[in-house]
């Protein structure tokens, strides 16, 4: 099993099969990101955010597949531009030295806001929605975009640069991006996700507020059917 397992492995990196590969893993991990951002993360902020009202008494909406299908349309952005890039990188700054590492750095610093917009671009695309709404949601993230990659994301990077063959770039960065990837889904569709917070907030308000009407109603009645009696 173990012999099978790393030959498969081999097969999968190596120069023959690398593109497919990253692409596939761009794929995987963005569209895992966005599933723990759906099922995980957005409906723990939802319940956060409104615990002081409703407690855990909000709903969980359902998996969106067309959100997942989309964001596995961006993966295939992500993990095909990211196998020619790096591609890119380890032929123009050859090998792990200090200076050649640096430039790999400048470098993926320069990018990841043109990256970051055209991936916007991409699952919006992919979901329907028009290129200026796509475009004016990319700046209002813009400040939140830069401090992922630049404080999280960039940094992290050195250790793939210096230690790892180049084969493996795209695998290192799917799975430290991973987080990435939650956080990133969540700045593609943050006015949704809140909006699915709010109207899930006011209708359970309203759901309630109907019945301690009822309950009040109800007491009021059976307060009078007893002075009648």
């Amino acid at each position: 099993m173990g012999s099978w397992f790393r030959r498969a492995v081999k097969t999968a990196f190596s120069p023959k099969y690398l593109f497919w590969t990253n692409t596939s893993l761009g794929m995987t991990f963005l569209c895992a990101g966005d599933a723990i951002q759906q099922k995980v993360v957005q409906p723990r902020m939802v319940r956060y955010l409104n615990k002081e009202t409703h407690g855990d008494e909000l709903p969980v909406k359902p998996l969106d597949w067309d959100r997942s299908r989309a964001m596995l349309g961006g993966g295939v952005f992500f993990g095909s531009v990211g196998h020619f890039w790096y591609k890119f990188l380890d032929s123009k700054f050859v090998g792990n030295s200090r200076k050649a590492i640096r430039n790999k750095l400048i470098a993926e610093f320069l990018i990841g806001v043109p990256l970051g917009f055209g991936s916007f671009l991409v699952v919006g695309f992919l979901e329907g929605k028009p290129a200026k709404e796509n475009a004016k949601n990319f700046f209002n993230n813009i400040h939140l975009i830069c401090l992922g990659d630049w404080g999280f994301y960039v940094p992290l990077q050195y250790f793939n640069f210096y230690y790892l063959p180049p084969q493996y770039r795209v695998l290192f960065v799917a799975c430290i991006t991973l987080v990435y990837d939650t956080f990133f889904s969540y700045l593609l569709h943050r006015e949704e996700d809140d909006a699915v917070g709010n109207n899930a907030d006011k209708r359970l308000t309203k759901e309630l507020s109907t019945t301690s009407s009822s309950a009040s109603t109800s007491s009021k009645s059976s307060s009078l059917l007893e002075v009648a009696s």
